[in-house]
């Protein structure tokens, strides 16, 4: 889907924190998340906050919602599904977390330069990939 405005964007990013949140607290349960449970716990504490602040830039800059149009960003380019993450072993696990940060990462990248217009709401996204990019370091990425 064609993210056209940053209100669509800013729901996108905020839903990838949301999904990629579940993957982790998933992990956090699973028998592979277990040596990692002190950096799974970080990240998911910070996509939540992620998700959190998104929603309020979304928030107090919905008057701008409509009025800067986006073009080139799809949210089919950054779309992936994990897995189950109790079906993987304690290394599938690391690796696939580094591909949704590495993911996550690029999104916020390419999404803050598109919205450079915007200069709030493209800090937002780019303080975003920064904390996504920590969280790479975490899981040794």
């Amino acid at each position: 889907m064609d993210l056209k405005n940053f209100g669509a964007v800013l729901t996108f990013a905020a839903d990838l924190e949301q999904g990629d949140l579940g993957f982790y607290r998933a992990a956090l349960n699973s028998p592979s998340g277990a040596g990692l449970k002190g950096e799974l716990d970080k990240i998911a504490a910070t996509l939540e906050k992620n998700r959190k602040n998104l929603l309020r830039t979304r928030q107090e800059n919905v008057t701008e919602m409509i009025l800067e149009p986006i073009a080139g960003l799809n949210s089919g380019d950054f779309e992936m599904n994990p897995g189950d993450p109790g079906a993987m072993s304690p290394e599938e696990l690391k690796k696939t977390a580094r591909k949704i940060e590495v993911r996550a990462v690029e999104f916020y990248q390419t999404a803050a330069q598109k919205i450079e217009t915007l200069k709030e709401v493209s800090r937002a996204l780019k303080m975003v990939g920064k904390k996504r990019t920590s969280n790479l370091k975490l899981i040794g990425g």
